[in-house]
């Protein structure tokens, strides 16, 4: 899908200001002095309530906790964090959940000779920044009847049950599929991403300096904990949309073949 800007909200805590830019489909990031540019701004959370006892005392001063219309938390529902401790959970309880831009990142390359045959290895990587999962907030919602992934199947079903996936209650009325952490992924990976083998053929001509014939793979594996189709991506060329899975073709496994030929 394509995510856009929607909303901005400008805040000033202790002189110091903060940005939020909100997208379409309810994500937000935030910049604010002293942390990195456009981090993820959501709701941090603590499991999912197995007994309504639980979600009934999980406010303040052991009250229940409710979301920002004073409707309570139930089992089954997501335990999202009350930064405030104001008994509600609402968009003042949004925290920096990471960024996505990385520590770190590059490429290298090896290349090994032996009688006329060269292998050469490409390698990308990137370290510390985390990944928005924009489809797998889609096909975990439970909110619809539009197509889901396997991984609702362990849902919240009965009073008790310890899981990390809440209730399925059409049109998601508690948002336990709000923008929060449990989409915000590690994408750190490394790749291998180019594998070349080149055949240098001996020859004894003046007019040729030289006729090689190679062969390559691209995008041959990837090592990752991200869930995703693939971790080396962003929903757009601006700074502002980095880090951001909105389910766009990953970037395919080809295969060459040439011949190279020096006059």
């Amino acid at each position: 899908g394509t995510l856009s800007t929607c909303k901005n909200e400008v805040k000033s805590l202790g002189g110091e200001s903060e940005i939020v830019l909100s997208m379409s489909d309810g994500s937000a990031v935030i910049s604010k002095v002293g942390q990195p540019l456009y981090s993820f701004y959501g709701y941090q959370t603590a499991g999912v309530f197995a007994t309504d006892a639980a979600a009934e005392t999980a406010g303040k001063d052991g009250k229940a906790l409710t979301n920002a219309i004073g409707v309570p938390f139930a089992a089954g529902d997501m335990h999202f964090v009350d930064q405030n401790n104001d008994g509600k959970i609402d968009k003042d309880d949004r925290v920096n959940l990471g960024s996505p831009l990385p520590d770190f990142y590059g490429s290298f390359f090896t290349s090994v000779e032996y009688k006329g045959i060269q292998l050469s290895l490409t390698f990308g990587y990137s370290k510390g920044n985390k990944m928005y999962n924009a489809v797998r907030r889609s096909m975990e919602s439970m909110s619809d009847f539009s197509n889901q992934l396997t991984s609702v199947n362990r849902r919240w079903m009965a009073e008790g049950q310890i899981t990390d996936m809440p209730r399925a209650v059409y049109n998601d009325p508690m948002e336990n599929s709000r923008f929060s952490d449990r989409w915000i992924e590690d994408g750190s990976y490394l790749k291998l991403k180019k594998v070349r083998l080149t055949y240098q053929i001996p020859l004894n001509l003046s007019w040729l300096r030289g006729l090689s014939v190679w062969g390559e793979c691209n995008n041959v594996f990837t090592v990752s904990k991200y869930t995703g189709s693939d971790p080396e991506f962003s929903a757009g060329n601006g700074v502002l949309y980095q880090g951001i899975d909105a389910g766009y073709l990953p970037q395919n496994r080809n295969f060459n073949l040439g011949v190279t030929i020096k006059l």
